[in-house]
């Protein structure tokens, strides 16, 4: 509730903090039967009065009113031209449009308004940014009336208007359409100052956009609040379905300039190519989007749920979006698209408890992406994200980019999982990809701990894994190469390409360490185990038959400083002592015997200081 008060017949109202001020003195206008002679003097007790059907009236009325005037109207259509360069219908700065109630007061655009171009039904503040005007549009119905207009007219936004402050409540906006360009349902907010010291604040409540033109053949956003520099508000309990629109791009709820600690909770996306979408950066620096909350949201049937940014975003470009927090949304997807889009431009975000599912209607074969992660995102968080349903072919819960050198850095994955797995939960606690070309029930797993760069440490948190539709860890997987390792390994870990680690031969359970295995405190064998060393060309051990004495041992692990072991192992001729008489470090080595008739086998063992 805002805070009133009194003070020279002017009515005081704090506005997010920002004192601004509305007129005592207001008009009414109310509409009286088809025929009827206009008049009235615009008191509550003398109103002003619109015939039913008149397409004049009502305009000369709002567009003469003086700067902070609250406009009130009752009941019934009241027919406007709009503006659109043909028709001015302008309300002035820091006016207030009230309606008797949504779906009883209704603002329509006349038929055939425009015979070409462009417009908008109603305009508020269509000029000024003066500082603490605010502009009210409250309870009552915009029709934009897009099938009765002139072929030729392009498209028609139900409210725009230029301003630092905008209250929109309880409006419902119907028969938006667009046959080329983009419509727009709400397009309000600082648009073209450059003065950041200005309060900017946009606040959309419990308003509803629905039944678009079915014939669009272009795009539409139903709620666009924007600013070319730093604004804020919230959006918040509103109603976006435009399923029945066919055009490309349908937003139900999209952003741009440089919103800071925007609130866009509990709102309802149904049939949008884009649920809520933060893209487009400010044209007055600071310009990156900051501290946006996108909370508790329902989004039906969309091909992206949110996204946050553009795909063709360089990484972390200088206007980037940085420290969002996404949570306790619930979003459902039907043929194919992505719930959660996270794009190279974005930084430090909360992905947080967000319910992400496939309709039960949806039957295409196109992959549908839970969570996308897009080269250059960095630092983010998800974490406690549901998925579902579990075990579909076409659904992949958690889906970043290949992570090359260049890809995704810093982020991190946590307890993320099936809606399914409600007792006995799988922690995907990290990246689980496509099956792709990998036998069927298996994951497929391509990440880089560092790649070409110099960084000894993993640059994203790994923790667990999914695997095939069951609570078994056993087939991790994670290699620098696409595909990981033929042989059968079950975890391989390779994370610069000269040596590796693979633990769980398929065959036999064995560890392999590629390089050096260091065991600061000990190597500890329990009784019955054993220690085995292969054998062959350039081998560590291995065993040689005497002849006359001696024998050439050749293997490339032979050093100058080795110590080699040796041990007879079968007597032949006459045996004697034997020792190491001569070596080439890299090459080989020899073996004498005391006895020039010694035939005897000889086994060798090279361990290095």
């Amino acid at each position: 509730m805002s805070a009133k008060y009194w003070m020279r017949n002017v009515l005081i109202v704090t506005f997010l903090g920002i004192a601004v001020s509305l007129p005592a003195d207001d008009i009414w206008i109310v509409q009286t039967p088809m025929g009827s002679t206009p008049g009235g003097t615009g008191t509550q007790v003398d109103p002003y009065t619109v015939p039913v059907g008149n397409t004049t009236s009502f305009d000369t009325i709002v567009s003469g009113v003086s700067v902070k005037t609250a406009i009130h109207i009752g009941a019934g259509t009241f027919l406007t031209q709009g503006t659109n360069g043909v028709h001015t219908v302008q309300i002035p700065d820091g006016c207030a449009l009230y309606g008797s109630g949504m779906g009883i007061t209704t603002v329509k655009l006349a038929d055939n308004s425009w015979s070409s171009g462009s417009g908008v039904v109603i305009l508020m503040n269509p000029s000024s940014h003066a500082s603490g005007y605010q502009a009210v549009v409250r309870d009552l119905t915009v029709d934009a009336n897009f099938s009765n207009q002139d072929s030729s007219t392009t498209y028609s936004n139900g409210i725009s208007g230029a301003g630092h402050s905008f209250l929109v409540e309880a409006v419902e906006i119907i028969n938006l359409g667009s046959r080329s360009g983009e419509a727009f349902g709400m397009f309000i907010g600082n648009i073209g100052a450059s003065d950041i010291d200005e309060p900017s604040n946009v606040i959309i409540r419990n308003c509803k956009v629905h039944h678009p033109w079915s014939g669009s053949t272009a795009g539409m956003s139903a709620i666009h609040p924007t600013g070319n520099n730093v604004w804020g508000g919230v959006i918040e309990g509103c109603y976006v379905d435009l399923s029945e629109a066919p055009s490309a791009i349908r937003a139900a709820y999209a952003f741009a300039g440089a919103p800071q600690g925007l609130v866009i909770a509990n709102n309802t996306a149904i049939g949008a190519s884009r649920g809520v979408h933060v893209d487009t950066p400010g044209g007055y620096s600071p310009k990156a989007a900051r501290n946006v909350i996108i909370r508790s949201n329902r989004i039906y049937k969309c091909d992206q749920g949110i996204g946050i940014g553009a795909e063709s975003d360089t990484p972390l470009m200088t206007d980037h979006f940085e420290n969002f927090t996404i949570e306790s949304n619930a979003i459902e997807m039907i043929d194919g698209g992505i719930g959660i889009a996270l794009w190279g431009s974005t930084k430090g975000f909360l992905v947080k408890n967000n319910t992400i599912l496939k309709n039960p209607n949806a039957t295409s074969s196109v992959y549908r992406k839970g969570i996308y992660v897009s080269s250059g995102a960095e630092s983010h968080m998800v974490v406690g994200n549901r998925f579902g349903p579990g075990g579909d072919p076409y659904f992949e819960d958690i889906e970043p980019v290949y992570y090359t050198q260049d890809a995704a850095k810093k982020n991190h994955f946590e307890d993320n999982t099936w809606t399914t797995d409600t007792v006995s939960p799988k922690q995907l606690d990290s990246l689980r990809l496509a099956s792709g070309s990998q036998p069927a029930g298996t994951s497929l797993w391509r990440f880089s701990l560092g790649g070409a760069e110099s960084d000894a440490n993993p640059t994203t948190s790994l923790l667990s894994s999914d695997l095939d539709g069951s609570n078994r860890y056993d087939y991790f997987r994670l290699s620098r190469a696409p595909g990981g390792a033929t042989s059968g390994y079950n975890i391989v870990l390779d994370p610069f390409g000269t040596s590796g680690v693979y633990v769980g031969d398929a065959d036999s359970g064995n560890l392999e360490v590629g390089g050096w295995m260091v065991a600061n405190a000990g190597l500890i064998m329990e009784l019955g185990s054993r220690l085995r060393v292969k054998e062959g060309t350039g081998g560590r051990m291995g065993a040689v038959t005497l002849v006359a004495g001696q024998a050439t041992v050749s293997t490339s692990a032979v050093n100058s400083n080795s110590r080699i072991f040796l041990t007879p192992q079968q007597d032949g001729g006459t045996p004697g002592a034997v020792r190491v008489s001569s070596r080439v470090a890299g090459s080989s080595f020899v073996i004498s015997s005391a006895s020039a008739t010694d035939t005897s086998v000889v086994a060798w063992l090279i361990v290095d200081p």
